[in-house]
């Protein structure tokens, strides 16, 4: 076995060499080629991230407009030893919205992970871990939240109902 530790490993792309919109395009079919080459591809490692800061240039749009458009998790570490976050205090907050806190002497995580159930679907976003309070949108009818270590660990969520079904 070439990965006794279970470490990850990712497909790495470098990005140097792209400019322009033909670059811009090829570095989006490169990233979707990467994640769809297994069911569950935990993503792409793109080298060097100085070059998506380039001014005027297309690589950084083109990748927070396509494959990037929402912030995501990395994949939990579980060689790094560490506790599973515990379930967050979640409560709806007039005005559309819920408050939160970590529970126990865990401190704040690095992430939270709020899921928002709206019309029968659940939308997804990732919150800093200093974030206390999250707007809700418009006819959200549930709302799940879990917070999320260092090393990528994700506690159990809290569900609380929210918005007119709720309050």
């Amino acid at each position: 076995r070439q990965n006794p530790l279970g470490r990850h490993v990712w497909a790495g792309t470098s990005i140097a060499r792209m400019d322009g919109e033909e670059g811009a395009t090829e570095l989006v079919n490169q990233v979707m080629v990467t994640r769809g080459m297994t069911p569950e591809s935990p993503g792409t490692c793109l080298f060097s991230a100085r070059w998506l800061l380039r001014e005027g240039d297309r690589l950084g749009p083109a990748l927070t407009e396509g494959p990037f458009d929402a912030p995501a998790l990395p994949p939990e570490s579980p060689w790094l030893v560490v506790r599973r976050p515990r379930r967050p205090d979640l409560r709806a907050a007039g005005a559309g919205g819920v408050l939160f806190e970590a529970r126990g002497a865990d401190g704040a995580p690095l992430r939270w992970l709020l899921d928002v159930e709206v019309g029968g679907a659940w939308r997804q976003s990732v919150l800093p871990g200093a974030a206390t309070a999250a707007p809700l949108p418009r006819g959200a009818t549930r709302a799940a939240l879990r917070a999320v270590s260092r090393a990528g660990a994700v506690g159990p969520p809290t569900v609380i109902p929210v918005g007119p079904r709720g309050q």
